[in-house]
């Protein structure tokens, strides 16, 4: 791991690069000591792994903006608010030990018809980011409609409804410093081929369709930004 952190730093990238270097991190349903996730890095090093690749992409990158990303610590859900609690609890624990965390990105894989969304939850998290002097970026934005109306019209103001209100209630918070979505095209999105619509309708989660002609997310995206 460390050698490969190394590789990977030691190429010189344009400065908007942000080096996400501890992914996914926190899973509550995994029942491990502190909520970590399965993975290859804990069962080999242990819950040091987290530390250890910050820090190691720290020293062979000392200007890499270094972040943690993680998905499902938006809605208004018992197993989301105890992700924010953990992740949370992490992000201290390693900064109490002088880890060079600088960041959290908030992924906002966004679902209408899901879990509604936990606007006092949600702020109460990020306030306490804040504390720890961390930024926050939104890295992944896209809304999944696998479930709203058939009709591309409707279906379409509902998708730039959920970008609208959760761009306006997130970006409150000063320390939200960026706004990127998982790809910008419908031809291109991950959930077509992860979460299908029923009656075979193409997905459109994105700020543009799949002729990159711009649709009503894009100006909600827009509105909301050009209030910062």
């Amino acid at each position: 791991m460390l050698y490969l952190l190394s590789v990977l730093t030691s190429k010189r990238l344009p400065a908007v690069t942000r080096a996400a270097s501890i992914p996914e991190a926190i899973r509550p349903d995994h029942h491990n000591h502190n909520d970590m996730v399965n993975s290859v890095w804990l069962k080999n090093i242990g819950e040091d792994y987290v530390e250890l690749a910050f820090r190691a992409t720290s020293e062979a990158d000392p200007s890499a903006l270094l972040t943690y990303n993680d998905y499902g610590i938006e809605a208004d859900a018992p197993e989301q608010e105890r992700k924010r609690e953990s992740i949370l609890a992490m992000l201290r624990r390693v900064r109490k030990e002088h880890v060079p965390i600088h960041a959290l990105g908030v992924q906002s894989h966004l679902r209408p018809h899901g879990d509604p969304f936990s606007w006092n939850g949600l702020n109460t998290f990020l306030k306490e980011i804040r504390k720890l002097k961390m930024e926050v970026f939104v890295t992944e934005l896209d809304v999944d409609d696998s479930a709203l109306p058939a009709d591309i019209p409707e279906r379409d103001r509902l998708v730039a409804e959920v970008y609208r209100s959760y761009l306006e209630n997130i970006l409150r918070h000063e320390s939200v410093k960026a706004v990127l979505t998982w790809c910008l095209s419908d031809r291109d999105t991950w959930l077509q081929g992860f979460r299908p619509r029923k009656e075979g309708l193409p997905q459109r989660p994105l700020p543009f369709d799949a002729d990159l002609n711009p649709k009503p997310a894009f100006f909600a995206l827009r509105d909301a930004l050009s209030t910062r």
